[in-house]
């Protein structure tokens, strides 16, 4: 008899721990956090920059090939010959700007603006500019949509993860004096998706994801409250995980299917 199927949200893109009781007529979920304060916190706006920068290159790539083909200004063949081509277009187009900027410098609007020559405004606009046309359309994609693409990312990260794969056995069943369980014991708590089939699916009774309880010792390179440097300090462990299937009886037929990363 197959468990019925129901869809949660922990509404967080903090790793969490799961527990799953099957011993009710319908599963209970429940999540919860190592220490959800100093946790990091996954974000989709490294991936959606990620994404507009790579369609800006191309675009300006794109965008160069294509007019050195309609200018008929295609790479000459010869090394030589190419070198002192772009070096001669370089050179051209340095005295074209510095002719505009001559121009420009003698605006009195641009004088008046500025009040000194216009090739430094120019200089402190063009970075902004940059900086502007990388971050600012991501910025609109990603804040006013956030949580949609909070909902998004641990799909995202599961979609993305190179998976693996371990089948469960009635031989692999252990007994720890009060269960029978099968344990998934290393995993990074992205994706773990499980089908159980026949006596597997008929006594598993509990499932729970948790952490490794253990703390990584850190040796920071500051003063402490005594003044001693290469003070120590405890890190929490969020990224090494176990996945533990608890059966109220031993399954003697069936298995389970467990894809993980």
């Amino acid at each position: 008899m197959s468990k019925p199927k129901e869809s949660h949200n922990g509404n967080c893109t903090k790793n969490a721990r799961i527990k799953i009781d099957y011993s009710g007529i319908k599963p209970k979920v429940h999540f919860s956090y190592p220490d959800k304060k100093h946790q990091v916190n996954g974000s989709m706006f490294v991936y959606i920059c990620s994404a507009w920068l790579l369609i800006l290159l191309i675009g300006f790539y794109g965008y160069g090939i294509g007019y050195n083909l309609i200018n008929g200004d295609g790479v000459p063949e010869d090394y030589d010959k190419c070198v002192s081509h772009y070096e001669n277009r370089f050179i051209q187009e340095k005295e074209d700007m510095m002719e505009t900027l001559c121009i420009l410098e003698k605006s009195s609007l641009i004088t008046q603006i500025r009040g000194s020559a216009p090739n430094n405004l120019i200089v402190f606009l063009y970075p902004l500019f940059l900086l502007m046309v990388c971050f600012i359309p991501p910025i609109l994609i990603y804040w006013p949509f956030k949580k949609k693409w909070n909902s998004l990312y641990p799909k995202f990260q599961a979609w993305t993860a190179k998976k693996k794969l371990s089948i469960f056995n009635p031989e692999d069943v252990k007994y720890d004096g009060k269960d029978y369980y099968v344990e998934v014991p290393l995993f990074n708590n992205i994706l773990l998706n499980y089908k159980a089939t026949k006596g597997f699916s008929k006594y598993l009774k509990f499932f729970e994801i948790r952490e490794h309880n253990f703390k990584y010792i850190v040796v920071g390179r500051f003063k402490g409250k005594k003044g001693k440097k290469n003070k120590r300090r405890r890190q929490l462990n969020e990224w090494i995980w176990y996945a533990k299937f608890y059966f109220s009886k031993k399954p003697e037929t069936g298995k389970i299917e467990v894809t993980y990363k």
